[in-house]
């Protein structure tokens, strides 16, 4: 999940941040299929949206077919800068190709 607008929408000097990068996901739940899970450790921990002050943030999730390079890539870490990331490279760099689903959500402080 990215946020594309921060610090601000009308400065988004910082985006996009990284605020979760994880793999591992599959729809194994029966009884609900279009729920996905995982067990696996992110390789950014889920960063919550707190857009304080200013206008809504844009937050972005997309879904991957996720690649054998994905799982031992060292292009990321939990000590790299979540600042100014570029997934569009990322991708290239771990062979995700495109994203199969996505989606995204308005926040606000209030």
């Amino acid at each position: 999940m990215v946020d594309l607008d921060a610090p601000t929408p009308q400065s988004p000097t910082w985006s996009p941040i990284r605020h979760h990068l994880g793999g591992g996901w599959s729809a194994n739940n029966a009884a609900d299929p279009g729920v996905l899970t995982t067990t696996t450790v992110a390789v950014t921990a889920w960063f919550q949206p707190s857009p304080s002050g200013t206008d809504p943030h844009r937050y972005v999730f997309l879904l991957f077919n996720q690649s054998p390079e994905f799982v031992t890539q060292r292009q990321v870490t939990a000590q790299t800068s979540i600042v100014n990331w570029n997934l569009a490279t990322f991708a290239q760099q771990v062979a995700l190709g495109s994203p199969i689903a996505g989606t995204f959500m308005l926040v606000s402080a209030q």
